[in-house]
């Protein structure tokens, strides 16, 4: 279990678009703060592998909120794009 200050301090520090990113819905939020983490986690350890299943979740989690028109195509690009390090065709 992450402790809540310090998926809040991971979440900050990895919001530079704030204005989109404050209204995103609880669940992606989540899911971007769990992905932070591992990927912190990753570096920290020298890993060579990090959990996929959190990289799933937050893909799912974007689609979720871009096809329940919570967010738009371009704001899931946005985030795809920054944290999945995922190019969006057209």
């Amino acid at each position: 279990m992450i402790p809540i200050k310090k998926m809040i301090d991971v979440y900050n520090d990895a919001l530079l678009n704030k204005e989109l990113e404050i209204t995103l819905p609880l669940y992606l939020k989540e899911s971007i703060i769990k992905w932070c983490h591992e990927v912190d986690r990753f570096y920290a350890t020298d890993q060579t592998v990090y959990n996929d299943q959190l990289w799933a979740e937050l893909s799912s989690s974007i689609n979720s909120a871009q096809w329940d028109f919570t967010i738009t195509k371009d704001e899931a690009d946005f985030i795809r794009k920054k944290y999945l390090r995922m190019e969006c065709l057209e």
